[in-house]
């Protein structure tokens, strides 16, 4: 049946000869999959338009019709302006480039994985996410129903270092909403965790200490159950992008962000945490059997590329 799953594949080395990893790739997706491949941002955005697929595979670097790069706009922007008219389009980054931020806008605009080209395995993962998509396609059915505005939340945190300010502000905001709270510390439960006692939550909040190792603390068989548990409850993770030596967790972040949490929040931007934690917030209490709205029309594509952000 995979056959009859349709995926854009956008890059811009598909006609590149040269480019061996992009063209097995090609190879391996038509193999597999009915595919449309498109080397520049006006052709898929063109045929997006004006077709119905079922995902959509992106790189990070865009470029134009007449061959010229996008030096302000990346596929992130691309890829939640898709996400915005047809939000619940699966899509994959496949791309060599990105950096920390990148990883935490992934997050937000709700990307279904970030698969590095590089690696030796990024074909046969790329392919594996496709068939398991197609799979879901066939046989998942949605039983959220559409629950009431006093949502339920658990606020699971490192209770060694984390900063209480994160901690207040959602307090703050559970009580200006008038939402029921829990709150839980990581030491007491790590050892004994029980995903069980989570799923009467509609949204589990778990904020990570700077300091705090996934690598030492906790395995992906923890993360994994943590994050299966969305949309039940919806799993936002607040992380942040180095620990506090100053050492880049980027791969530690892809991680994450390819168990498909709701939403990544960035720790160490502290200037818009309050925003971003509370869009999240709002954004989970609307979210039914994801399907939220966004309130954006398809005549939005340019207003969504802000040259500001870069």
């Amino acid at each position: 049946m995979s056959k009859n799953y349709k995926v854009i594949f956008m890059d811009d080395e598909i006609n590149d000869s040269k480019q061996l990893v992009v063209q097995e790739a090609c190879q391996k997706l038509r193999e597999e999959f009915t595919l449309y491949s498109f080397d520049n941002l006006s052709d898929t955005n063109n045929f997006f338009e004006n077709n119905v697929v079922d995902a959509v595979v992106l790189d990070i670097n865009m470029k134009d019709g007449n061959g010229s790069i996008y030096n302000k706009i990346r596929g992130t922007d691309v890829a939640n302006s898709f996400k915005r008219r047809v939000n619940s389009l699966p899509i994959i980054i496949f791309s060599a480039a990105g950096d920390e931020r990148d990883w935490f806008k992934l997050s937000k605009y709700g990307i279904h994985a970030y698969i590095d080209k590089s690696n030796e395995h990024a074909i046969e993962e790329l392919v594996n996410q496709l068939k398991d998509l197609a799979n879901d396609k066939e046989f998942k059915q949605d039983t959220r129903n559409k629950r009431d505005l006093c949502h339920k939340i658990s606020i699971i945190r490192d209770s060694n270092t984390l900063n209480d300010f994160y901690v207040r502000y959602i307090v703050k905001k559970c009580q200006g909403e008038r939402l029921d709270y829990d709150i839980f510390e990581w030491n007491d439960i790590k050892n004994n965790f029980d995903v069980s006692k989570f799923v009467s939550y509609d949204s589990l909040i778990w904020l990570i200490s700077q300091d705090f190792d996934f690598r030492r603390k906790i395995d992906n068989v923890i993360l994994d159950k943590i994050c299966s548990l969305s949309p039940f409850p919806n799993v936002i993770i607040g992380a942040f992008d180095s620990d506090s030596n100053g050492n880049k967790n980027e791969k530690i972040l892809i991680n994450i962000l390819n168990k498909h949490p709701f939403r990544i929040i960035n720790l160490n931007d502290g200037g818009t945490f309050a925003g971003e934690m509370g869009e999240a917030l709002d954004s989970a209490i609307a979210w039914y059997g994801k399907k939220e709205v966004w309130g954006c029309s398809p005549d939005d594509i340019d207003e969504d590329f802000d040259d500001d952000d870069y």
